[in-house]
């Protein structure tokens, strides 16, 4: 199906000078899902440029200058796609690998090892699944023929096996005479070792499906000691964006720093930049959300560094993730901060957001813009909004331990059974791609067997192709429309939004 298919029988009916009510026409999607917010396939929009925030914002720090660290937390599924990856040998030859690192370490500091884990019916579903390579799962032991990087890194199931085996290993009992290691893993309650001593960690306990919670928890809890210096070991800008956002709303002092396990990256003052952006950073974390990560869509046409930009007017979005907020409010305010991504002063609605961003690209050029370029509908928006509030509410927790009690059901996500995922819903069920009398315009009645043959076809006698959505479904076989669009091929497939 092709997703403009409604967009461009409009195009053609305003070239043809058609009388059309087009505040009508745009205040529908024009087609079955928010082109802005998810792609030509039906997939949503992943962000891809998550690290202009952290560029645009860091304030690095030579290593020269950062102090030793007395305690580093690691994202280890970030260090393991830096650690070197034998090309002949087994499991057991990467677990040495690892282990060295590790007892380097923990010669001079203590060390928070922290997995990601992973949970059926998730919202990072999509995500996962847009970053899976492979779709083989591998029965890992330490004998195993270690497979390639890719094919272990690249697919979630396979990495879980793989920390799996890294955290069920006596030689995390050997290494810790002079310094504490904690791991956190599958279990809630982290394992502490030292002297080769294993102990719960209840103070830390979690039971956040991402590591990048668990990490801004462990990372603030040591920070709480004004003397501590600490060292996150991640290169994710969500990791990045928590840690500003905590160091703030918890008044730390100590010296923390974030450094990408990849050798020769810079090493980020985490205290100065908090102090250079202070006056961004309360609403650093529902900006990043709002305008795209691994739970939320991304916007076509609109990163990181617009946010920013609207960030530095002084639009607020201190409602996003307050669960005692209430919704309508919520979105009303990321209504304005969105409509301000566009470039628009003031609209009531977001619809009439997009009607003003199409009188302005049609005002300036004689070809139509993108569907994709155009912004969501309110409808299409509000979906989007709920799924930021819910993940903005996750962040905020991290500190508590425990995620809120909210059920993404109720936050536009669908349940996959089948798959036991959790899918964005990218429209609700019952909203009309366009107005009753557009799609009258913009499809034909023919529906015998031999349809749209003669001039009483709606599409033929426009010189136009059948679409699925006439009544002849441009079935090949049943439409004999000699318009219809014929498949050239791979070379000629639709540009990507």
């Amino acid at each position: 199906m092709d997703p403009e298919a409604i967009y461009n029988r409009v195009i053609g009916l305003l070239v043809s000078q058609r009388d059309l009510d087009l505040q009508g026409v745009f205040a529908t999607e024009l087609t079955a899902y928010p082109l802005s917010k998810f792609a030509s396939d039906g997939t949503m929009r992943i962000v891809t440029g998550k690290a202009t925030l952290k560029k645009n914002l860091q304030v690095e720090i030579s290593q020269r200058n950062a102090l030793t660290p007395t305690a580093i937390v690691v994202d280890v599924s970030a260090l393991l796609w830096t650690l070197e990856w034998p090309i002949q040998g087994t499991v057991e030859t990467f677990i040495t690998t690892f282990k060295l690192w590790l007892s380097e370490r923990l010669t001079e500091s203590d060390v928070y090892l922290c997995f990601d884990r992973y949970h059926d019916y998730s919202i990072k579903s999509s995500t996962r699944n847009s970053r899976s390579m492979t779709a083989r799962v591998y029965n890992l032991t330490l004998q195993t023929r270690l497979p390639s990087r890719d094919a272990i890194l690249k697919n979630y199931k396979n990495k879980l096996l793989c920390q799996h085996i890294l955290t069920d290993d006596t030689f995390l009992e050997a290494v810790t005479d002079s310094h504490v290691l904690i791991v956190t893993g599958e279990e809630s309650i982290p394992t502490q070792v030292h002297k080769g001593q294993k102990s719960l960690c209840r103070d830390l306990a979690s039971t956040f499906e991402e590591a990048d919670n668990i990490i801004a928890q462990q990372v603030v809890a040591i920070g709480t000691n004004p003397d501590a210096r600490v060292l996150a070991l991640a290169d994710d800008t969500d990791v990045f964006v928590l840690l500003l956002f905590f160091y703030g709303n918890s008044s730390l002092q100590s010296a923390i720093y974030m450094q990408s396990p990849v050798y020769g990256r810079c090493c980020i003052d985490i205290k100065a930049t908090y102090m250079k952006h202070s006056t961004i950073v309360p609403d650093l974390l529902a900006i990043h959300a709002i305008s795209g990560c691994n739970s939320v869509a991304a916007t076509y046409g609109i990163g990181k560094a617009t946010a920013l930009t609207v960030a530095s007017k002084r639009y607020r979005l201190d409602l996003l993730g307050d669960v005692a907020a209430k919704v309508t409010q919520v979105t009303e305010q990321a209504k304005e901060f969105m409509v301000a991504f566009y470039g628009v002063k003031k609209c009531s609605s977001m619809t009439e957001c997009r009607q003003h961003v199409w009188a302005q690209k049609t005002g300036k050029t004689s070809s139509a813009p993108k569907l994709c370029s155009l912004p969501p509908t309110t409808e299409a928006f509000h979906e989007n909004v709920l799924r930021a509030h819910l993940q903005m509410a996750t962040w905020r927790a991290a500190l508590s331990g425990d995620p809120p009690a909210m059920d993404p059901v109720h936050f536009d996500w669908e349940i996959d059974h089948v798959n036991k995922c959790l899918i964005p819903r990218n429209m609700c069920q019952g909203t009309a791609y366009a107005p009753e009398n557009v799609l009258k315009l913009v499809r034909c009645s023919c529906d015998s067997e031999k349809a749209c043959r003669g001039g009483k076809c709606g599409c033929m006698s426009r010189q136009l192709p059948c679409t699925v959505f006439c009544a002849c479904g441009a079935a090949s076989g049943v439409c004999h429309n000699p318009f219809n669009l014929k498949d050239d091929g791979e070379d000629n497939m639709e540009e990507e939004c």
